[in-house]
């Protein structure tokens, strides 16, 4: 199938990029996204939070330090490896069926993985994500936006070349406003090679079933 050999190739590139990425450390432009988050949970007294394609797990090792307790997926086993390193308990696995119960997390943030999922799967894993929280809980969403084109983008300096997904804002809202209450979200330009819009989404999860 076409979305199996997507992720088979991107668990290609992103072991073999693992140690190459894990000494880039943050993502500098997120920064205040992870401070509004992380003192948005505080308010609401939420002390954990789910880290859903963490990378090598620089951003759940952050939030580790401003005191919050961090589980964390990846696709990838060699970042899997580089989060435990850090402290971070972690599982391999991917979006379409994440290996927890329901309502198991109060909170949970997602940087930059959406954009691999192809649009035939966007609206599952969103109510993939939506299982996993309980009713009230956060998700914090951040993508590479665009005018709904996917595909393999051939300027990619990785090899194998990447799956993007570049979404608008009209089709993240159709797919999260089942099951979400959408926050605030914030659309910038962010200098680097791609050109590309970032979208951020801030969404609470609905307290009734969709």
């Amino acid at each position: 199938m076409e979305s199996e050999r997507i992720r088979s190739e991107l668990v290609v590139h992103y072991d073999a990029a693992a140690d190459e990425r894990d000494e880039k450390g943050l993502v500098e432009f997120r920064a205040d996204y992870r401070q509004r988050f992380a003192a948005l949970l505080a308010d609401h007294g939420i002390d954990g939070l789910l880290d859903l394609g963490a990378g090598t797990g620089h951003e759940a090792e952050w939030f580790l330090s401003q005191g919050l307790a961090v589980t964390a997926l990846d696709l990838s086993p060699a970042h899997v490896e580089l989060c435990r390193a850090k402290g971070i308990p972690a599982e391999v696995g991917d979006f379409a069926s994440l290996p927890w119960p329901d309502r198991s997390f109060r909170a949970a943030w997602c940087m930059s993985s959406i954009m691999h999922i192809p649009g035939s799967e966007l609206v599952a894993v969103i109510a993939e994500f939506a299982r996993v929280l309980e009713p009230g809980g956060w998700l914090a969403l951040g993508l590479w936006g665009g005018d709904d084109t996917e595909g393999i983008w051939e300027r990619d300096l990785a090899e194998p070349k990447r799956f993007y997904a570049l979404r608008s804002v009209s089709t993240m809202r159709t797919a999260l406003e089942p099951h979400f209450e959408v926050v605030d979200l914030d659309e910038r330009v962010v200098d680097n090679h791609s050109g590309w819009p970032y979208q951020w989404w801030l969404v609470r999860r609905g307290s009734l079933e969709a």
